[in-house]
């Protein structure tokens, strides 16, 4: 399946395969955000067959392969739609709500809390305390910047088929947006997840720089891009103040 292209196989597929990966890709990012620096606390590990692993390296190395080269195509996620940047992306920037990677429930990530959209008027706060990797806060000037950036035309981004119904977004205040609808839309919460916040001054200062290394808030520095190297790094991002996505029931 090629999933450079969403054309190639439509909405539904594009969503598919979105899910499929996150099951893959996304669990690492929340398995990592949610284990603490102090490993002396919490139960034994267990090296998987039973025997006791020992104490976990606070400043260990995860290794994971990839069966295929690593695409070109850039990191920005208003544009990018291959399976490893998109992947990459969900462990080094956040939307404002944000889906769990194996159940697909909504939950909270930028904003305090789900929201809802019984009307044409929805006010969503941003959490306290949230900063990018380059040390900026989020504002609600980034967040206006990344949803106009998706839903202007002339961006060419296929994310923008997620969000047709939303008309317009505006800072309403320091720490609340309010996205106008064109219609009550049911799946409000879960398709912000689609749009992912950056800062805009990094953006508008060095667009080909932001595409090769994303700055996000998420609970991962990408650190490597794998131009040259072909290997994508990451370092923990010791600011993250955002959740941990909750596991799936039993």
């Amino acid at each position: 399946m090629n999933t450079n292209s969403i054309g190639r196989f439509g909405r539904r597929g594009f969503l598919r395969s979105s899910a499929t990966l996150a099951g893959a890709a996304g669990i690492v990012a929340g398995i990592g955000a949610c284990a603490p620096r102090d490993s002396g606390s919490g139960g034994e590990a267990s090296d998987g067959g039973g025997a006791p692993a020992g104490e976990a390296d606070p400043n260990g190395h995860l290794t994971a392969a990839i069966s295929y080269e690593l695409g070109t195509n850039g990191y920005d996620p208003m544009t990018t739609s291959a399976a490893l940047t998109v992947a990459v992306n969900w462990h080094a920037l956040e939307g404002l709500t944000e889906l769990h990677p194996v159940t697909r429930e909504v939950y909270a990530a930028l904003a305090t809390e789900v929201p809802g959209a019984d009307g044409t008027s929805v006010d969503v706060t941003l959490r306290d305390g949230a900063v990018f990797h380059d040390g900026s806060p989020v504002t609600t000037d980034d967040v206006v910047f990344s949803f106009e950036r998706v839903l202007d035309p002339d961006n060419a981004s296929l994310y923008a088929q997620f969000i047709p119904f939303i008309e317009g977004v505006e800072a309403k205040d320091d720490s609340t947006v309010t996205f106008s609808l064109a219609t009550p839309t049911g799946v409000f919460a879960e398709r912000l997840s689609t749009v992912k916040i950056v800062p805009r001054a990094a953006v508008e200062a060095d667009p080909k720089a932001f595409d090769s290394r994303p700055v996000g808030t998420g609970p991962w520095t990408m650190t490597d891009g794998g131009a040259s190297s072909k290997i994508v790094e990451f370092e923990r991002f010791d600011d993250y103040t955002g959740p941990c996505p909750r596991r799936p029931p039993p």
